[in-house]
């Protein structure tokens, strides 16, 4: 295929600025996650600090291990189907804020497809932030 220059260049500005973006977005989903980990252990503390109810770290971590273990195929396998779809800010947003099969992926996709965006590509990623919010 043939390319101008000028469309070369655009090209190479688009790459370039997606490519100086994506470590800026990685520390942002990491952080927010870390957040998102530390509020979901507040109930627990709050219950420790204000009651003095604590059940100990050997009750707590035998019903978490086997939690975890089963869960532990879906953190790993989810986030690799979903991607392509919801992009890198998708991606963080649909895992912090939750039900993505029932509502954001199926919004992503039809708004894709009736916008004519090719699926996986940068900008479907570019997009999907807008289309989730």
């Amino acid at each position: 295929m043939y390319y101008s220059l000028k469309s070369q260049r655009l090209i190479f500005l688009r790459a370039s600025i997606a490519r100086r973006r994506q470590p800026v977005l990685h520390r942002i989903g990491v952080i927010m996650a870390i957040i998102h980990i530390v509020i979901m252990f507040l109930p627990g503390l709050a219950f420790w600090v204000f009651f003095d109810v604590f059940s100990g770290w050997d009750f707590s971590m035998a019903s978490v291990i086997p939690i975890w273990a089963v869960m532990l195929p879906i953190y790993i396998m989810e986030p690799a189907q979903y991607y392509l779809a919801l992009g890198i800010v998708g991606t963080y947003v649909s895992f912090l804020a939750g039900n993505i099969g029932n509502l954001r992926l199926p919004v992503v996709i039809s708004t894709a497809e009736v916008l004519g965006v090719e699926p996986g590509s940068p900008e479907e990623g570019k997009w999907s932030q807008v289309w989730q919010s």
